[in-house]
Parts: C-alpha cells; structure tokens; sequence
C-alpha cells in the first residue's frame, strides 16, 4: 500500500537543526505518509543523529555526496511513492497540522497544481521573529512572487510530466518549476502559517547575487522556443552642460562612468539597439570616438533633460526625430547611466519578465527592509514596522538598478496602470552614483571586483 504524501528532507551540515526537521513530521496529525532523509555529505554530526531513525520503517535514508538542490530534489521524486510530494530543508520544521491542512486542500481540486502556506520567520534558537503572510493566489493575477520552494504540496505526476526538476540550476529555489508549473496548473495559498522558516547565517536566501544570476538563466531558458520582441535601450543623459557634478565622463576603473551602462546595455542578449539621448556634446563626442555606429547617439534640447523634465517628452522627442531608425521595437529598456554594476543579466531578466508575465513595466526594486514611516497628523506611524506580522503584498520595495522596461504604447510617467511587474537586484548590483561618497565607494567596489 503506497502512502499519500512523501515528505523529503534534504541536509548538509545541519546536525543542529534536522532532529527538529524529522521530529516535525513524525508528529503530524496526517498518518499516511514516508519519510526520506537525504544526506549531501556532511561532515559534521548529522550521520549520526540521522541514523538513530533509520528502524523507523516509513523512513528511508539516503546518504550520497553533496550532487547539489535539485539534483537531490530527483532523487526524492525518483524514490518517493506518495502521490503528493513535499520538500522540508533540514533547518525548517513543520507545524503539526501542516500535512492534514495541505492535503485537504489540495485533494479538494483536480485542477489544483501546487498548494503552499504561509510560515513563521524564526531565529537558531526556535524563537519568532515574525508571521510572513503571502497573497491570496485565489484574487492574485500578476504571477511574479513565487511560493517558496520549500514546504509546498505538488502532484507528483505534474512534477513527472514536468520531467521533474532542472539540475542545470544549482541554487534556485522554486523558480524553474513556479514558472513551469502555472502555465496549466492552479496554485493555491492555504493562508495559514505551517512551517518554520530558520533565519541564519547560511541561508540560501543570503546568497543575492548568486540566486539572481540563476534566476535570470531560468526566465531566459523560459522563452527558448517563443519568438523574442525586439527591445531598444535608451540611456538618458544629462552631463555637464545641465549638472556641474556629473561623473559621466570619469574614470571608474579603467573606463568612464557611462561606458558601464553603455556595455551592459550592448553585451544583453535581448536589446537590438542602444541609444543615448543627451544634450552634452562631449559625451557625444566619446560615444562616437569609442563606439561608432554600435552605439546611437541624439543630441536632445537642454530643456528636454532638466530635472523637471518627463522622460515621457524625451521619448516622444527622440522618436520624432528618428523615425526610421526607432520605429520598429515593441518595447524600451531605459536605464539610468549612474547605476555601474547593473549587469547584463538584469536587463535580460528584467526584458524576459514582461514577456513572461505578459506586463506592461518592469521595474527593479529592493525590498525596504528598514522602517518606513508617514505622518498621519497627529503622529509619526511605520508602515511597514518589523518584527510582528509581515504582509507580502504590503511590502515596500525601492527602485534599484535604474532599470525600467516599458511596453510600447505605455506611459512612462503613469504609475497607476496595471500589470506593472518587478525584478529583484542584489546590493551592489543597485548601487547608484549619485554623490561625492557613493563614487568614492564605487572606485572601491571595483578594486574589489579586480581583486576577486
């Protein structure tokens, strides 16, 4: 008799959490399940506490070297039995109703691909720091927050079908199969905290940079068979003649400042076209002496790039007057030339997320993970006040990267239209060059990038 549910815990080097891990679930209220313990080659003392389960016969244990996520993640689908399958990371534990809850759920539907809760944040000593709340996925219609890949419920036969998951990705965490997964399939938050989610040092979430790269190869390999929409970059540029200040022409390393931009911008796969538009001849004048034709350069009215000035007016300036050249795109990258470390990558993804997602903007965003505050009148009130209860779709997010896509036909100055999507950057990634200090502290980002 096969059980329902497989649950599948995967560990390196967390001997000081797994025993939480696997006593959460073999307390759960819901009986008809197995266990598989699947160890990466530890080398700490997780053998040993794991071994003390293995006469338990609804566990079975795996001890492999460390072969990475998602290859494991086949392994347990490989040997699961249960016609429903959970992932539980050796540093999380599960609340004791988690399975009975999901199960229902997700038995209540055939249509009902992936079921997810939401989860308690909590520190290496088990206590909370607050109860993360994701949307309503029953009302969401922009698809772009993915459940966590931990802790969710799937079909096992979806996952077969899916060919199970993409080993090529050695970090991502739910991405590959969200996106794969909601083209035919339901998804539904149960909207209540089941697990506990450990925040520490060594959290896959910690590593940005990394995690973002492999995000960007996965909304890339999502559109390998669909015809690409052509996109033109537009790098808007004041310069000297209207800022006294500006670091444009300076040498960031072993280049300008606006040659970070203008690189990024001609080493994405997906823009056609780069275009700066401003109204200082001598950047004009170092565009052509460096780029030539490779780069498309327009000489805009001062008055066109004060800081008053809607870039909307910018656009409609720059297409009058290149008609022939410009005319042929479905949408814009405009990206902000003091903004260095961007990378190629990011306008990629940022370009592949409309198309996926089938927005009308990107933006790129970092979430604020400081206090914000307004003035009610009488007081000084958070918004977005940590520690007690965070809401998904009240988190507060700053724009990052100086990056922004925009559909052909949108307005770029109307903030209130709908389907407006996001991606996230890492902290250097965001770093803009907007001050004496923040150039000082660039020059130094490099060194360290030369160093690395």
């Amino acid at each position: 008799m096969y059980p329902e549910v497989t649950v599948y815990i995967v560990n390196h080097n967390y001997g000081r959490f797994i025993e939480d891990s696997i006593k959460s679930v073999l307390s759960q209220t819901f009986k008809d399940l197995e266990l598989i313990i699947i160890d990466n080659g530890s080398n700490d003392n997780s053998k040993e506490i794991i071994k003390k389960y293995s006469k338990n016969r609804n566990i079975k244990i795996i001890f492999q070297k460390n072969i990475g996520l998602n290859a494991t993640n086949n392994v347990a689908l490989n040997y699961s039995r249960g016609k429903f399958i959970m992932r539980l990371d050796a540093d999380d534990y599960l609340d004791e109703n988690a399975l009975e809850i999901m199960y229902n759920k997700i038995k209540s539907d055939d249509k009902l691909g992936l079921v997810f809760p939401d989860y308690y944040l909590v520190d290496e000593k088990n206590d909370l720091i607050e109860l993360v709340r994701r949307h309503d996925f029953t009302k969401v219609k922009l698809f772009d927050q993915p459940a966590h890949g931990a802790c969710t419920l799937i079909r096992k036969e979806i996952l077969t079908l899916l060919n199970g998951y993409n080993e090529l990705y050695k970090c991502q965490d739910g991405w590959d199969i969200w996106l794969r997964l909601i083209k035919n399939y339901k998804v539904v938050n149960v909207s209540l905290p089941l697990f506990y989610y450990r925040k520490h040092g060594k959290n896959l979430t910690n590593k940005e940079k990394k995690l973002f790269k492999t995000r960007a190869k996965i909304f890339q390999n999502q559109l390998v068979e669909k015809k690409l929409k052509k996109c033109f970059a537009i790098i808007p540029v004041r310069g000297t003649e209207i800022d006294s200040a500006s670091y444009q022409l300076k040498n960031l390393g072993k280049k300008k400042l606006l040659d970070w931009t203008i690189d990024e911008a001609l080493d994405a796969r997906r823009i056609e076209k780069v275009v700066v538009t401003t109204p200082d001849m001598k950047i004009i004048k170092h565009i052509k002496e460096k780029y030539g034709k490779e780069v498309i350069t327009f000489s805009r009215d001062f008055r066109l790039a004060l800081h008053n000035t809607s870039l909307d007016e910018t656009f409609t300036n720059l297409f009058n007057n290149f008609p022939k050249k410009l005319n042929n795109f479905d949408s814009l990258a405009v990206l902000y030339s003091d903004y260095p470390f961007r990378g190629s990558n990011y306008i990629d993804m940022a370009i592949n997320s409309m198309e996926i997602f089938e927005t009308n903007k990107v933006i790129g965003v970092r979430k604020q993970n400081t206090t914000v505050y307004r003035h009610s009148g009488k007081s000084i009130l958070p918004l977005n006040k940590q520690g007690s209860i965070r809401l998904e779709k009240n988190e507060i997010y700053n724009e990052a990267g100086g990056i922004f896509i925009i559909r052909r036909g949108t307005n770029f100055t109307d903030n209130n239209e709908e389907r407006v999507g996001h991606i996230d950057l890492d902290e250097i990634s965001s770093w803009q060059v907007d001050s004496r200090l923040s150039w000082n502290l660039a020059k130094s980002i490099v060194k360290q990038k030369l160093n690395e």
